[in-house]
């Protein structure tokens, strides 16, 4: 009878406390519609401390709500791989193809982190660099797809963008100053890119490149990105009709030639290290010319050439592995 007694407190208890539960369940939703995010998308030659850094310093510069909704700034990562020729290999890649949907293996990886860190339905992605060619695509592969985002719930700011379009119409800020994009990119022959829109006056002591994210963008026109953000975060929107309770961006399928491109790589990007140091120097020394010369193509190219001859099939296995990626969103 005593054991019945206690049976019975435990369940009456129990209905007692199921609102409350309920209630707690759904403050923890998996895709609020309140809220916002924002994730940064680095450029090349970027390791995650570097990405980790920018995130945290444009953090620093937003307030930590928007419209009295909470404001949460997180990070995709854009690796760098194989000692730089990865990274230089696949931003001309992406040039050559800007106008289409580029699917490599670290897309479908920045979609899989996406998937995991992502819990509001307003996401806006703020990117740099190289990472803007990664941005377009992304945009291009979740928005008003299966899986995905309602175009209306996602957007993209671009800061020192090489690509000649911001997926979605979204505002972009780059220098004239920034020697890699208006100097460099702006010279590849048949290739546009977003005009420059602001002029950022470079110091002495500053990078003679004049194109760091967190170094030049943030440091000198922090009070215009913050404002085209907000901008930006205001053209986003929720929706009402849609599960709070399930993620807001599907994690994709990562096929076994998606997991075998990774084994690749995490072989061939220490292995390549070693043997291609100076293609980094390289394409920097090629930045600081004043035009995109026959002879600057030339050198560059040679360097990247002697580095994958010192490493052999490890660089081609690598880059392969980054470009060739056929699987779909799921």
């Amino acid at each position: 009878m005593k054991y019945f007694l206690m049976t019975c407190r435990v369940v009456f208890v129990t209905i007692l406390l199921s609102p409350l539960l309920v209630s707690a369940q759904a403050n923890n939703s998996t895709c609020s519609t309140k809220g916002y995010t924002i994730t940064t998308i680095n450029g090349v030659f970027t390791g995650e401390k570097e990405a980790v850094a920018n995130k945290k310093t444009l953090a620093l510069k937003l307030p930590p709500t928007h419209n009295g909704e909470p404001l949460t700034v997180d990070y995709l990562l854009n690796p760098s791989h194989i000692g730089g020729i990865g990274d230089i290999l696949m931003s001309a890649y992406q040039k050559t193809f800007e106008n289409e949907t580029v699917k490599g293996y670290d897309l479908i990886e920045m979609l899989n982190d996406a998937s995991a860190k992502v819990k509001t339905q307003k996401l806006l992605l703020v990117a740099h660099s190289q990472g803007n060619f990664y941005a377009n695509s992304f945009y291009d592969t979740v928005a008003d797809n299966a899986g995905g985002v309602p175009a209306k719930s996602i957007g993209i700011y671009s800061i020192a963008t090489p690509a000649n379009h911001v997926a979605g119409g979204g505002k972009w800020l780059t220098s004239d100053t920034d020697k890699v994009i208006s100097t460099f990119v702006a010279s590849v022959p048949f290739k546009k890119i977003m005009p420059p829109n602001i002029h950022i006056e470079l110091q002495s002591s500053d990078d003679f490149a004049g194109h760091g994210f967190s170094e030049v963008y943030l440091k000198y026109s922090a009070p215009q990105i913050v404002a085209d953000i907000q901008s930006s975060l205001d053209k986003l929107s929720s929706d009402t009709e849609r599960r709070e309770d399930i993620l807001c961006i599907d994690s994709p399928e990562l096929s076994l030639v998606h997991k075998t491109q990774g084994i690749v790589l995490s072989v061939a990007d220490p292995v390549a290290t070693v043997g291609v140091k100076t293609v980094a120097t390289t394409v920097k020394t090629g930045v600081i010319a004043t035009i995109w010369t026959y002879n600057t193509s030339i050198t560059i190219a040679k360097a990247v050439g002697n580095a994958a001859v010192a490493v052999g099939s490890t660089v081609y296995m690598g880059v392969a592995s980054l470009i060739n990626d056929t699987e779909s969103f799921a």
